[in-house]
């Protein structure tokens, strides 16, 4: 390896990435072009000086003098951006633009380098940045992700994509332009520094770091692109999150920008030969390193209590004559003594004391809500909320008169690894999440190790399983504002830097505390109705273990992603799990019926979404049935690299959620085009993969496309009407040229702009019109309006 697997910042990068904790991007220079031979931006200044130098033969001399200096000083300016600028003065823009198009022409036929293609292959990558001309991002995205409709765009049009980010939709941002575009280039001082404080592209970068992690890589430390607005969002304030830079570089000047940056440093070293230094080897290997590696649990030390510590313990037959509860502080004071020691052999002196006292153990376990024994660690305890062969969960009541739960580990369980286990994790989890202060968590109180318990808020209400068999509950109301909230705090878990994952998503866990309250029974200022409490966050990690069936019963087993059963992905941790959970429970808070018990994997599954989700004509955005069919079918895909990680489903709910309340104005194009085919038609339809383009053949012969184009932010339908066999023929060259005619008449009255490839030709009409999604979400009833009449003109027979 020429790169030590075992950096920290390494560590983190590929459980983020195995785990699914955030979408990945990543931010590439001109290094990572360099097996393609094509010139650093060191070697393009060079080259475009040696050229120059050359164009002075001829050159009257004072002319010749004053040029050559110019270039001379352009060779030793330390700043790449102020050279580029003097040797655009020195030369002229025509002849500057002339010579770099000539330098890089060679990129267009150029193999694509290995890494592009290795950064694509994994699957927890949403998008690239570059700073490269040669759009090899998108030449390896091509190849790569064949079916996958990615976003293309230049930085001076950042500004105009952000809203791509929050659909989850793959993009390439080429920062710094593409070849065939030399309006887009940015090589000199003036250019970068009118891009960066540009507050389009500003706000589209922020955006990327805030709701993603972003890995640079082929990248020098002097670019003020990246080093530079890095440094301007971080002395502003903004909380850039966690993000990487994989380099080989170990100078000052690198640790200095990736200390103010707030990077984490993945350092390789390259293989050199024959005084040449190949860095192709090391990044190939560790990209690879980062596609293989599957996340793994380590097992759990136990709980330490909060307790004060006890050195010395009482033979367990004095033990046992004690109160019950002075008896368990005695015993837990003991076990944080030998827990928290550093001494060699603490484990197994650990396990020496339970063995030794396993009979007072055993009585530590025994709770009463019958006065005077009901007392555990001074709270009150009042009686059996649930109880189940894992745990029982207990009502307390505190010192400050507040109820309390206490969930208890079944003293079965004690000596059991994948119970205990769970356990243990689960509370460390709740541990994570109160400390964050992450919304819907029953903040924990203490936990303790005898009896294994943990205390938390006791969380009054109902929950989404109960709710959603009652009258009142609505759900393209009430159903999408709940799980929006289930989003909410999953995400939330998943972006902590321990990347808490629930995996045990189901109706039972969900608690929505204040459905059925009433204002005035409150004091103070009323509670959200759809707030939400997530529940058992140690379950999902007990169900994973080697040989255990799942909790739960028959109904709720078909909440459980595959991974929980399949020994194929018994160590696999990934935020996916709960994408598929989140979308079982979205199938049941619309349909009220439970996902059947073999899930996404039942044979009937797709019939039944089928017939749970059909055209909704009382809607006002009719086609929200379909996009949540979708969308749960998406999430609760048997694959997982196959589902939407949780940011995306939060967003589409949000986006529905939205459509249907009215407020349409920051909707995008394929929103717009699936609304525009479901109204226009008002038939079944089918929508491709990336669910950007949705057609319907009526009948042979005759299509109807409607396409969200997000690269240029506008709606495009394309009609084909050819004719059968049985089509009278005659006088068809005249009627079909004339309806055709009236068609185009009629959509360009309305606003709708008609393509070139509209046209009439052997018994065929092609049919295309397009229209900006600034005009048709002013105006939808227009474009629609306009839309059937043309299309009701063209269909003919």
């Amino acid at each position: 390896m020429a790169f030590n697997t075992q950096q920290p910042a390494f560590l983190r990068l590929r459980d983020i990435h195995s785990e699914r904790r955030k979408p990945i991007v990543f931010w590439t220079g001109a290094g990572l072009s360099m097996p393609a031979k094509l010139p650093s931006w060191p070697g393009l200044r060079d080259e475009l000086i040696r050229r120059a130098l050359e164009t002075l033969v001829g050159l009257p001399k004072a002319d010749a003098a004053h040029r050559e200096a110019q270039l001379e000083l352009a060779k030793v300016d330390p700043s790449l951006w102020d050279a580029f600028k003097t040797l655009k003065a020195a030369m002229g823009p025509h002849e500057f633009r002339e010579e770099i198009r000539e330098v890089l022409s060679h990129a267009t036929e150029a193999e694509v380098p290995d890494a592009y293609r290795l950064i694509w292959e994994l699957p927890g990558v949403r998008g690239m940045l570059t700073l490269n001309l040669d759009e090899f991002a998108l030449k390896s995205h091509k190849r790569t992700r064949l079916s996958e409709d990615v976003v293309s765009f230049v930085g001076r049009d950042a500004s105009d994509y952000t809203h791509i980010l929050g659909k989850g939709r793959p993009f390439i941002a080429n920062l710094h332009g593409v070849i065939d575009a030399q309006k887009s280039w940015i090589f000199t001082t003036d250019e970068v520094s009118s891009l960066i404080t540009s507050v389009g592209y500003r706000a589209f970068i922020a955006a990327v770091f805030s709701q993603m992690s972003v890995v640079f890589i082929g990248i020098s430390a002097e670019d003020a692109s990246a080093g530079g607005f890095l440094d301007q969002l971080t002395k502003s304030g903004v909380d850039l999150g966690e993000h990487f830079w994989i380099t080989d570089r170990t100078d000052p000047n690198s640790r200095a920008w990736a200390g103010e940056a707030g990077l984490g440093i993945i350092r390789y070293t390259p293989v050199t030969s024959d005084a040449s230094a190949d860095h192709t080897q090391p990044i190939t290997e560790l990209l690879t390193d980062i596609k293989e590696y599957v996340s793994k649990d380590a097992p759990l030390k136990p709980l330490v209590p909060n307790v004060a510590v006890v050195p010395h313990l009482d033979s367990p037959g004095n033990l046992l004559s004690d109160d019950v509860d002075a008896m368990r502080t005695k015993l837990s004071g003991y076990a944080k003594y030998v827990l928290e020691s550093e001494e060699f052999g603490r484990d197994s002196k650990y396990a020496q004391f339970l063995n030794e006292y396993g009979r007072c153990i055993h009585q530590a376990w025994w709770l009463t809500s019958t006065a005077p024994d009901n007392v555990f660690y001074g709270y009150t305890v009042d009686g059996v909320v649930a109880q189940s062969p894992f745990s029982t969960v207990w009502r307390l009541k505190g010192y400050d008169g507040k109820d309390y739960a206490l969930k208890v580990l079944e003293i079965r369980n004690l000596h059991k690894g994948p119970e205990i286990e769970s356990f243990r994790r689960g509370t460390q989890s709740l541990g994570f999440l109160t400390a964050a202060g992450v919304p819907g968590t029953p903040a924990l109180k203490v936990a303790f190790e005898i009896p294994t318990a943990v205390v938390m808020d006791f969380v009054e209400g109902n929950n989404l399983a109960e709710i959603v068999e009652t009258r009142s509950f609505k759900p393209w109301d009430d159903g999408l504002a709940i799980m929006e909230k289930v989003c909410e705090h999953l995400r939330y878990g998943h972006n902590l830097p321990q990347g808490v994952l629930h995996r045990d998503v189901r109706p039972s866990n969900i608690m929505v505390p204040y459905f059925f309250w009433q204002p005035d029974f409150l004091q103070g200022e009323p509670p959200e109705k759809h707030e939400v409490k997530l529940l058992n966050y140690d379950m999902s990690w007990h169900s994973k273990a080697k040989g255990q069936a799942i909790s739960g019963n028959l109904q709720e087993s078909g909440y459980y992603a595959p991974e929980h059963a399949s020994a194929e992905f018994e160590h696999q941790r990934s935020t996916l799990v709960d994408s598929y959970g989140l979308g079982m429970c979205l199938y049941f808070a619309f349909t009220k019926s439970p996902p059947p018990p073999g899930g996404s994997k039942s044979t009937d599954w797709q019939g039944l979404l089928d017939a749970s989700f059909r055209a909704q004509p009382k809607h006002k955005w009719r086609s929200a049935g379909a996009r949540m069919r979708r969308l749960i079918d998406r999430a609760t895909s048997p694959v997982p690299n196959e589902r939407p990680v949780m940011d995306q489903i939060a967003a589409e709910l949000r986006t529905i959620r939205l459509a249907l309340a009215g407020t349409t104005t920051h909707l995008t194009a394929d929103m717009w085009a699936e609304e525009l085919i479901s109204q226009a038609e008002e038939a079944e339809y089918v929508s491709d993969i990336n669910g950007v383009r949705f057609t319907r053949e009526p009948r042979a012969g005759r299509t109807i496309t409607v396409e969200g184009d997000l690269q240029r932010n506008r709606v495009v339908v394309s009609f084909k009407n050819q004719a059968l066999p049985s089509t009278n023929r005659s006088n068809l060259d005249r009627i079909w040229s004339e309806k055709l005619q009236r068609a185009r008449e009629v959509l360009t009255s309305s606003g709708w702009k008609i393509s070139d490839r509209t046209s009439y030709g052997n018994m065929e009409i092609l049919l295309s019109a397009e229209v900006d999604v600034e005009d048709i979400s002013t105006e939808f009833q227009r474009y629609l309006s306009g839309l059937k009449r043309g299309l009701d003109l063209v269909r003919i027979e």
